[in-house]
């Protein structure tokens, strides 16, 4: 069963290596993983170090804060103390000089042990005696008999005037037999110092107390006062350290070559302790877990490695045989390539082109696509279902609702593009309620927007409406609601109805939303619309009898003048005499011009009476009756002239076949090569080489470029079909082509006739 396994595996490792073109995407694919893997393991560990250092930290400082607080506690004591002695009459100076004896008893009365000081006495300055609570009365000379500076730690007793902390270590006794003096000045009648109760700590009660609250017994700890004077310290390295820089600011130091941690913390105000922690265990595990993952991510990088020298080995082969194949192919264009890396850039380039020149093919973008769509559909012009359907899947626009009607957005200064997208947004993503799709009139400062929704009465419309307006961001927008049609094809009757209610702008006002509707008369002009006439206009345009369409187009307008109906009307009618027109011309796939900007939708909203839309109607039905008269001569000449131009515009596209200019004509490619080889008397394929040859001919004569770049403008990718339809063409090659040119005896460039 393994063996099957391993066999499997081999197999399927060895068809993923043998598909070389997949080799570089694995090396990348590789590559990034290690780099992955890298930054992720360098993360994870310094997120590993900064936590465990900061917890340790934290600890730290916990137990610098209890050793503090020990030692505060012990000061508050020893104030409170302070207090009953300053209240005792049997102490004080006069009362001392009277009777030392009583004196002595009433300090020793008071002598706590229990405060966690080894001695406490009684300081007389005028008397060169401390009174002890234990000992009685001894000199202060030989009570600080150890100290080297007697004198100036007298002194310096004397001149406290506040609570205060006084080592003996500087004045000259050594670190383990230094006294803490912790001096309360207690004052007299004239609240002037004249004697002060002294608590004296010696090192190792000190060292016992700040060390309790230490993980450690080797922890360095230190006492400083506010000025940064060493009070008390348990290591001569730390001292010294403390009197060359500050310690309480900073988190590591380096002592004697070992690493701490630093903590500090304030003692009542008094002094600050210093605390260092050694941390040369903490980070082993961390370490570890580094080596661990710096091991990882050196195999990732030895397998990367390995895959890439395969790749480098394995896939120079097929790159190599694929510029073999392209020089072989195209031998004109890449001779003067020498290197692998030249021909490969020269296909580069041509597969850029070829690219480049589809990407030209599809330059519209999404929004001008959706503009296209609602000029097509105001403007009247046909949309067949697969139209419709092919806008949908492109823009994402359903139209397959009931009613359809047209808004108009006049804004006060041109949108930007984020009030477009806004609006476009609005259209196609409000839950559900309508559908919409919107092109800006740029000249009009208008917004023209289609919508398609369910039902679409007056409360829908306006409530559609609202939210455009919401989503114009500007305070001053109208929206102008049209009326409802059935269908796309009368959408541009719809938009008519909306410019006619943005005229009531200047009544309504600006920031509101005017519906057709609701504008007065009209539901009376719609009753004498002739909806009938105007169907019988459509049938007879399907017969192209020029004398009928006349006759309908009389009787439409003898309606217009009987009921005497309005501009409006007018000119909704005239807008689907029109469309109607154009739409029956699209399918008869006319080559004959029909100047159609004077009748458009847009020229059709700027007439002011009704009179000059009559005689617009009138002068369209000269020109419709002219037009059918010719177009049976002409219609001939247009399909030929029309297919010329549908292949001349392709020229350049190689893959361009006959089916596409059929599907141009709505006929089959059967019917599209009957009818141009009755008009022509050649093939379709043989006037498209005639035109590629052609251009080919002017391009060696009237320009510089390389012959592969001629080939391609003139549709060809095989460089030896070329060569020898050329040749068979001209009687010489393209290359002797261009040489005779410059010889001086160039051939004539080809006309419009070639």
């Amino acid at each position: 069963m393994l063996k099957r396994l391993s066999r499997w595996l081999r197999a399927q490792w060895n068809r993923l290596l043998s598909r070389r073109l997949l080799a570089p995407y694995l090396i990348s694919f590789t590559a990034l993983i290690s780099a992955a893997v890298l930054l992720f393991s360098a993360w994870f560990s310094l997120s590993i170090h900064s936590r465990l250092r900061q917890n340790i930290y934290q600890s730290a400082s916990n137990q610098t804060r209890q050793s503090a607080g020990v030692l505060a506690n012990t000061f508050r004591d020893l104030d409170s103390l302070t207090v009953k002695l300053n209240n005792l009459g049997t102490i004080l100076p006069s009362a001392f000089e009277r009777n030392p004896l009583e004196a002595y008893r009433a300090l020793s009365h008071y002598d706590y042990t229990s405060l966690k000081y080894d001695d406490m006495a009684m300081f007389y300055p005028q008397e060169p005696v401390v009174l002890l609570s234990v000992h009685g009365t001894v000199d202060a000379g030989i009570y600080f008999s150890a100290v080297p500076q007697r004198q100036a730690l007298l002194d310096a007793i004397s001149a406290c005037r506040e609570p205060t902390l006084i080592s003996t270590g500087k004045y000259g006794a050594s670190r383990t037999q230094s006294l803490l003096l912790y001096v309360q000045p207690l004052p007299s009648r004239s609240h002037t110092p004249r004697y002060a109760a002294l608590f004296v700590i010696r090192y190792t009660t000190l060292q016992n107390q700040l060390l309790s609250g230490q993980s450690s017994t080797s922890s360095l700890c230190a006492l400083t006062d506010a000025s940064g004077e060493v009070l008390w310290c348990n290591s001569d390295a730390l001292a010294r350290h403390l009197r060359q820089s500050n310690l309480s600011t900073e988190q590591t130091v380096q002592l004697e070559g070992q690493s701490y941690l630093c903590t500090a913390c304030d003692v009542n105000g008094l002094a600050q302790l210093v605390a260092l922690e050694r941390v040369t265990s903490q980070f082993d595990e961390v370490n570890r877990v580094v080596i661990s993952l710096i091991v990882l991510c050196a195999a990732f990088i030895i397998f990367a490695g390995t895959i890439a020298t395969w790749s480098i080995v394995r896939g120079y082969l097929p790159i190599n045989r694929i510029v073999r194949a392209y020089r072989q192919k195209y031998p004109e264009g890449t001779e003067n390539d020498k290197t692998d890396l030249a021909t490969l850039n020269l296909l580069a380039r041509h597969y850029g082109e070829l690219m480049q020149q589809q990407a030209n093919r599809d330059e519209f973008s999404q929004n001008q696509l959706q503009d296209m769509f609602v000029m097509s559909a105001v403007q009247g012009k046909h949309i067949s279902p697969p139209e419709l359907e092919n806008f949908r899947r492109n823009l994402g626009i359903d139209f397959t609702r009931g009613e359809h009607f047209a808004c108009l957005v006049l804004f006060d200064e041109m949108p930007g593009e984020t009030q477009q997208a806004a609006l476009r947004a609005v259209l196609q993503q409000n839950g559900g309620t309508f559908h919409g799709c919107m092109s800006m009139l740029s000249a009009y400062k208008t917004a023209l927007c289609l919508i398609n929704m369910p039902l679409a009465s007056a409360t829908a419309r306006a409530q559609a409406a609202g939210q455009l307006l919401k989503a114009c961001a500007q305070p001053h927008a109208t929206v102008a609601v049209g009326g409802v049609c059935a269908g796309l094809n009368d959408i541009g009757r719809s938009y008519i109805e909306a410019r006619a209610a943005l005229d009531y702008r200047l009544i309504r006002g600006r920031g509101t939303v005017i519906l057709f509707d609701e504008l007065p008369d009209e539901s009376t002009s719609r009753r004498e619309y002739p909806t009938a006439l105007l169907r019988e206009y459509t049938a007879s345009l399907k017969s192209w009898d020029a004398q009928k369409i006349s006759e309908q187009m009389n009787r439409i307008l003898n309606h217009i003048y009987a009921h005497q109906l309005g501009l409006q009307v007018s000119r909704c009618i005239c807008y689907e005499l029109t469309s109607a027109f154009f739409r029956e011309m699209r399918e008869l796939h006319s080559g004959t011009a029909f100047d159609q900007e004077a009748l458009d939708v847009f020229s059709i909203s700027e007439y002011e009476s009704v009179r000059e839309l009559m005689e617009n109607i009138r002068q369209f039905s000269a020109r419709i009756r002219k037009y059918l008269d010719t177009f049976s001569d002409t219609e001939n000449n247009a399909f030929v002239l029309r297919c010329r131009q549908i292949m001349e515009a392709n020229l350049s596209n190689p893959q361009f076949s006959l089916e596409q200019v059929a599907e141009q004509f709505r006929i089959t490619p059967q019917t599209l090569r009957r009818r141009f080889k009755q008009a022509t008397g050649m093939t379709l394929i043989s006037a498209m080489t005639e035109m590629r040859i052609a251009r080919a001919k002017e391009l060696l004569v009237n320009t510089d470029l390389d012959i592969r770049d001629i080939l391609a403008q003139a549709g060809y990718f095989d460089a030896s079909s070329f060569t020898r339809l050329f040749r068979a063409a001209t009687g010489m090659s393209p290359r002797q082509y261009r040489e005779a040119a410059r010889a001086g005896n160039p051939p004539q460039p080809p006309s419009a006739a070639d």
